[in-house]
């Protein structure tokens, strides 16, 4: 949803994502309906034009949001009126739906972070937590429907997602502020979040578990290895293990041609740091590297197929962690790639992980 569009072929305005989706458009008077139908859903969704007709009469919208799960409404722009159409998802009930509100973080280095805090609908003095770290690392999480974290907070946990620096969406020097600094201040960055969650009053501090996807997957047994009394478990789905391993598989990954071979190579050390260089930093970087450090018990799930991180990542930290006589388990999905993986096996996957959570949180 991000970048330029075009109405009719003429530049119409472009789009960014905040804490949700934000439009920027010539049109003034277009602007300012949607900044009321943003004002309408509290700034808690994202309002996404998917069409508008040619008189500009009326537009068709979708909103997207923790407790809009991808509903269609049809809006009047003479009359400022609203119409639901369908909802996407009608066998949710938004008033089941956990919401999500907005924390700024103060790091330990006195910089700014946001993050993402989704509370259970059920009371409760204090909650279990799962730190979600997002995948990426040059990517980012926002305000919307993300059924992973619904299904967490519906079993009465709070969800953490915190943009540790080197993410997407707050400028250049914020997303370089994370090159050569996985495990270290990334990881420094997603712990700050936490520890300002149960300073708040909301989390239990001895019922906090953390769970990612991809570079999520990589933060979560960083975790489990940085901070090695923090948390209680660690899932990592389609995580990165060992650092050197993965620059070499960039570097000379089958499946490339040799120019996209060094683009990859290039961009994963100019993120992650030069094995020739930094050759100790990466060793101390690499969770499977310091297995003996890790107190908590670990779930890894991989894509058999996946050729962006490689199965190997994981086949990788379940020898090392075995060798060091830790509780690991491992579980492939036969044939599938990165994930996501689609409904059945997502549905699969994080059900494992509730699972798995379930004996350490409750």
């Amino acid at each position: 949803m991000e970048g330029a569009f075009a109405i009719d072929g003429q530049y119409a305005g472009a789009t960014y994502i905040g804490d949700t989706l934000m439009y920027v458009l010539r049109d003034r008077t277009l602007q300012k309906h949607l900044d009321g139908l943003n004002e309408y859903f509290k700034h808690q969704a994202n309002v996404i034009l998917i069409a508008i007709d040619r008189a500009k009469k009326f537009m068709l919208i979708r909103v997207n949001g923790p407790r809009d799960p991808g509903d269609y409404y049809l809006y009047d722009i003479a009359h400022a009126h609203l119409e639901m159409l369908m909802s996407a998802r009608p066998w949710l009930d938004p008033e089941r739906l956990a919401p999500t509100e907005v924390r700024k973080i103060t790091t330990r280095d006195g910089s700014a972070i946001t993050a993402y805090l989704t509370r259970p609908i059920a009371k409760a003095d204090k909650y279990p937590l799962v730190v979600m770290p997002h995948g990426g690392p040059e990517a980012r999480d926002s305000i919307t429907y993300d059924p992973f974290v619904q299904a967490f907070a519906a079993q009465g946990w709070l969800v953490l997602q915190p943009n540790f620096r080197g993410s997407d969406g707050y400028g250049k020097s914020f997303a370089e502020a994370g090159h050569h600094q996985w495990s270290r201040r990334m990881q420094d960055d997603v712990t700050d979040a936490v520890n300002d969650v149960v300073r708040s009053g909301v989390a239990r501090a001895d019922r906090i578990v953390i769970y990612g996807i991809s570079y999520g997957g990589y933060a979560a047994l960083a975790g489990a290895v940085v901070t090695p009394d923090l948390y209680r478990a660690a899932v990592s789905v389609g995580g990165l293990s060992d650092l050197p391993a993965f620059i070499h598989y960039q570097r000379y990954r089958d499946d490339r041609d040799p120019h996209e071979e060094a683009f990859l190579y290039d961009h994963s050390t100019s993120l992650i740091g030069d094995p020739k260089t930094s050759a100790a930093a990466l060793k101390e970087a690499s969770p499977s590297q310091r297995a003996a450090d890790i107190r908590i018990p670990i779930l890894l799930m991989h894509g058999s197929a996946d050729s962006t991180v490689p199965v190997e990542q994981s086949k990788i930290m379940k020898a090392a962690l075995e060798h060091a006589g830790k509780s690991v388990r491992l579980e492939i999905f036969p044939d599938e790639g990165h994930p996501s993986w689609g409904a059945e096996k997502d549905t699969k996957q994080v059900s494992e992980a509730i699972g798995f959570f379930r004996r350490v949180l409750e």
